[in-house]
């Protein structure tokens, strides 16, 4: 995205009340992110999924609103605001006292030009993400863009939780917009 490595695009959504939706739903629905190194402290439930179930992570063709964005009228209030496509959205966790994911690039598919955004809910402030060595400020209630397809990782050093909702989207001409006239960027 001409550069950027990340863009704060807003700030204001209304983190605690998305944390309180999200504690509604038992950590068995939470399914565990598997990395190189095999299971870590990353999990994740999901908000539109390939096929509508909550622990359902990975990419599909569609997308399909699972019981939590039905059940959930702050996240829905969310995703309306996206003049944009969504594809798939999830709400990811990362453990306190050192959960980390490790550095690593994501493949966004091809098909689509698809950016990721992520909305910090909890954590942030303990929370250390690393952008090609650089760290992005995310604090709970700002939407970030973040290149994803470009080397990152993150580690939580507090005693709470990380929760963000990661919003995999179309980027379009409203978005792009969004990204460009962003008043904080980090470029490469």
């Amino acid at each position: 995205m001409n550069g950027k490595i990340a863009a704060l695009l807003s700030d204001g959504f209304p983190a605690d009340t998305l944390c309180r939706a999200v504690d509604l739903y038992q950590s068995s629905h939470w399914k565990h992110i598997l990395s190189d190194e095999g299971w870590n402290s990353w999990t994740g439930i999901a908000l539109l999924s390939k096929d509508g179930e909550l622990g359902s992570l990975g990419e599909g063709s569609q997308y399909y609103p699972t019981s939590l964005l039905r059940s959930s009228a702050e996240f829905q209030e969310v995703l309306a605001y996206f003049k944009c496509p969504l594809h798939r959205v999830r709400v990811l966790k990362l453990d306190p006292n050192h959960g980390q994911i490790h550095e690593h690039v994501d493949e966004m598919p091809e098909s689509h030009r698809l950016a990721r955004l992520q909305l910090p809910l909890s954590g942030a402030a303990d929370t250390y993400f690393y952008s090609v060595g650089e760290r992005v400020p995310m604090q709970e209630g700002e939407l970030w863009y973040i290149d994803v397809t470009l080397p990152h990782s993150v580690v939580n050093q507090g005693k709470v939780e990380r929760l963000s909702m990661v919003i995999d989207c179309e980027l379009n001409d409203w978005l792009e917009n969004l990204i460009n006239s962003s008043n904080f960027t980090l470029n490469a």
